[in-house]
C-alpha cells in the first residue's frame, strides 16, 4: 500500500547508508562522510528526519574549514552500527488503530441531530491534493470523450474525504455511531457493530436507504458510498432472532 511505502522508503535509505558506510570504513577506514555527496545530497537529505537518525546512531554534525557539513562516526564501537543496520532490517510499522468515537442514539419522537463534521475530515495531505489534481485532469481529458454515464462514474475515483461518521439504526429505534477512516473496509464496520450488540454471532444484513444491500467485506468504505456519512438500516435475520428470543429470551439489540 501508499502507506507501507511511505514508510518502508526511509527505512530502506537510512539502511543503505549505514551500509555504505561499512564498507566503505572497512576499505579505506574512512570514519566520516560528507553532507554534499551525491547519495546523501539526493536520497538521504530529504527524508525527514534522516540527519536525526545519523545522530542517534552515533555520528556528530560537524562544520569544515570551508562551511562544508560533515557527519564523522564518534563511536569507537563499529558493533552499534551494525546492530541499528538489523534493527532497521527487522522494524515493523506501527499500526495506529483510529478511535471509534462511539456513540449510542435514542430516536424516540426526534431524530437524531445532524452530524457536524470537522475540518480535519476534509483536510487532505500535500500528496492527496497532488493526486485529486491528477485525477481531475483525467476527468477532463476522459469527458471530451464520447462515454456512458456509467462509465464516467466509475473513472471517479479519488478519495475526497479522510474519515467518515456511520450510524446503524437498529429496529428497536436505537443508533449506533462510528467514525472510520474512509480507506476501511466494511468488514471493520461489521466488526464494530459486532463488538456492541448483545448477541455477537447473531447474523443481520445492512441496508442504505434505499434497500441496497451492503454486503462486499472487502470493499472499503469510500468504495462502498458511505463517505464522509452514512445511515444505514439494520436488520436481523428472522431465524436467528426468534432462536434467540425463544431460547435466550433476550431481544436482540444494543449490549446494555
Amino acid at each position: 500500500t501508499k502507506a507501507q511505502k511511505k514508510f518502508s522508503l526511509p527505512l530502506r535509505l537510512y539502511h543503505a547508508t549505514l551500509t555504505i558506510f561499512l564498507l566503505t570504513r572497512a576499505k579505506k577506514n574512512i570514519k566520516r562522510f560528507e553532507k554534499t555527496t551525491k547519495f546523501f545530497s539526493e536520497k538521504v537529505s530529504s527524508v525527514e528526519g534522516a540527519e536525526e537518525f545519523l545522530e542517534v546512531v552515533g555520528f556528530n554534525r560537524t562544520i569544515g574549514e570551508n562551511d562544508e557539513i560533515y557527519f564523522v562516526f564518534g563511536n569507537t564501537d563499529i558493533e552499534s552500527l551494525k546492530s541499528a543496520k538489523e534493527t532497521l532490517q527487522t522494524t515493523e510499522r506501527l499500526q495506529v488503530k483510529i478511535h471509534r468515537d462511539k456513540k449510542i442514539l435514542l430516536i424516540n419522537d426526534r431524530p437524531p441531530a445532524a452530524i457536524k463534521l470537522s475540518n480535519d475530515f476534509f483536510k487532505l495531505t500535500s500528496q492527496e491534493v497532488k493526486q485529486e489534481q491528477v485525477a481531475r485532469t483525467e476527468e477532463i481529458e476522459l469527458n471530451k470523450q464520447l462515454r456512458t454515464k456509467a462509465m464516467r462514474q466509475g473513472t471517479r475515483t479519488s478519495q475526497t474525504s479522510r474519515y467518515t461518521i456511520i450510524r446503524i439504526k437498529f429496529p428497536d429505534a436505537k443508533i449506533l455511531q462510528g467514525t472510520f477512516r474512509a480507506s476501511e473496509t466494511v468488514k471493520d464496520l461489521n466488526e464494530f457493530i459486532r463488538e456492541n450488540i448483545n448477541v455477537d454471532w447473531a447474523m443481520f444484513v445492512l441496508k442504505t436507504s434505499l434497500g441496497q444491500i451492503i454486503s462486499d467485506e472487502t470493499s472499503t468504505l469510500q468504495d462502498a458510498d458511505l463517505v464522509p456519512t452514512a445511515l444505514l438500516n439494520l436488520v436481523w435475520n428472522e431465524e436467528i432472532r426468534l432462536q434467540v428470543k425463544g431460547q435466550q429470551h433476550i431481544d436482540l439489540s444494543l449490549k446494555s
